[in-house]
């Protein structure tokens, strides 16, 4: 079942509330929509979440609910009682769940006391009540309190902090409004103690300054002067490239003590997995992988990040500019390979892991006053997409191959013209692959 095509998400409003102590987590948001057209159902996720205090609104008049489904991957439809008419309208919830696993809202390994976010693929729906789909974008408003923080404790989020405040032991960091971006980009960290950073400015072709900084939590070892400078450079020459200037006021790069992943491009805030950046099995400390991942993860700012892609091709293009931004940076060779050759269908994405249906099972929830009856039902369809559907060796060589054939059979000045072009024509918008191949693909080679 697909979110229903008579609503838009606009603007976000989030709040987390974090206690490590317990492993939970808790809070609050507000969404601001746009009705599109007359509808009496709002479609949303929320999985594995305690739910409250649902509200819907139009026009500041609240919106009797009649019903509340919630399906097993996520799904949860709001049926209100009179139908919406076309403008704004307003959806808030309060929310609950525990720090727990490796992505949605976890802790960064299993002896850590960092809390950190991921959300990449549709994990979003773990951490708050949302629209969690890739293709959807909106601006978010994020504030995080930390209970129990100490003098040492960190927050961090995709934009800088704006409001920096303390009740007894508590504290909160509100930070400024995102650009429109997809949840799975969303993020937040928060650390219990001291963290070693570096900063710096980077001056951008136009010649503007973006502040970025490096972090590396105590246990993982790495130069962080390398991973600075690596950062400065990719940032740089992207925007050179692309011709599309960094859409931020600030990155911060993270090495965080463990992550699902070896890298996440959270907008404005880059995690590194601490393993990537450990010697051993024969890798160095500062070795050209841990660059390349770097860059990879820099890309993404603009492709994937700034412009929404299917994931084959951020991911294809992204794979691209590690290899050519690390051979910049360390004055190496060209790593591309030599003996690809240009195709011009997409890359298919390899479904191992397909859901089976399950019988449904149906419960209700306890009435109160003043609050809809929920009935808990799931369903055979998912919109939730498989981590093992997208991150898996076959995708990412194909999509890069794919990526390689294409600038090997326009030539790089060509091939960067067209990116340009194609980011600045749909900057913060999501590019549909059909309008992606009509650029790169098809019978124009």
């Amino acid at each position: 079942m697909v979110l229903n095509e008579a609503l838009t998400p606009v603007t976000c409003q989030v709040h987390w509330i974090v206690n490590p102590v317990e492993k939970t987590f808790s809070g609050s948001c507000t969404w601001q929509v746009s009705i599109n057209s007359p509808c009496d159902v709002v479609r949303c996720h929320a999985q594995g979440l305690e739910l409250d205090a649902i509200k819907v609104a139009q026009y500041k008049k609240p919106q009797k609910l009649e019903n509340i489904d919630r399906a097993e991957d996520g799904l949860l439809s709001l049926k209100v009682c009179e139908k919406m008419q076309e403008g704004r309208a307003e959806i808030s919830f309060s929310f609950r769940g525990s720090i727990k696993g490796t992505v949605g809202v976890h802790f960064s390994g299993l002896e850590s006391k960092v809390v950190q976010t991921h959300f990449e693929v549709s994990h979003g729906r773990k951490a708050f009540p949302c629209f969690d789909i890739p293709s959807i974008r909106a601006t978010y408003k994020v504030s995080v309190t930390v209970l129990n923080s100490s003098s040492a404790t960190t927050i961090l989020s995709c934009m800088p902090a704006v409001c920096t405040r303390t009740k007894g032991t508590d504290l909160t960091v509100e930070f400024g409004v995102t650009p429109p971006i997809p949840v799975y980009v969303l993020s937040f960290i928060t650390f219990p103690y001291e963290i070693t950073t570096l900063s710096q400015e980077v001056t951008l072709p136009s010649g503007t300054v973006v502040p970025i900084t490096a972090s590396i939590t105590p246990n993982p070892k790495y130069p962080l002067e390398l991973l600075l400078k690596a950062t400065a450079y990719g940032l740089a020459t992207c925007s050179e490239w692309t011709g599309v200037e960094f859409p931020l006021p600030k990155l911060d790069v993270v090495v965080v003590p463990k992550l699902c992943l070896g890298g996440m491009e959270n907008h404005g805030l880059v995690f590194i997995d601490g393993a990537e950046t450990t010697p051993g099995k024969g890798k160095k400390v500062g070795n050209d992988s841990t660059i390349e991942l770097l860059m990879h993860e820099i890309a993404h700012m603009w492709m994937g990040n700034m412009v929404g892609l299917e994931f084959w091709v951020k991911e294809g293009l992204a794979q691209f500019f590690e290899k050519t931004l690390t051979d910049g940076f360390l004055g190496r060779s060209c790593s591309l390979p030599t003996d690809t050759k240009f195709s011009s269908g997409p890359v298919e994405i390899e479904k191992k892991n397909k859901p089976k249906p399950k019988p449904k099972a149906k419960g209700k929830a306890k009435k109160g006053k003043g609050k809809a009856e929920e009935v808990v039902e799931e369903k055979k369809e998912t919109d939730a997409i498989d981590h093992h559907d997208v991150f898996n060796g076959s995708m990412y060589t194909k999509s890069f191959l794919w990526v390689v054939g294409v600038e090997r059979a326009l030539g790089r000045q060509e091939f960067l013209k067209r990116l340009s072009d194609m980011l600045n024509a749909n900057m913060d918008q999501y590019i549909p692959e059909e309008l992606f191949m009509e650029v790169f693909g098809g019978e124009k080679f």
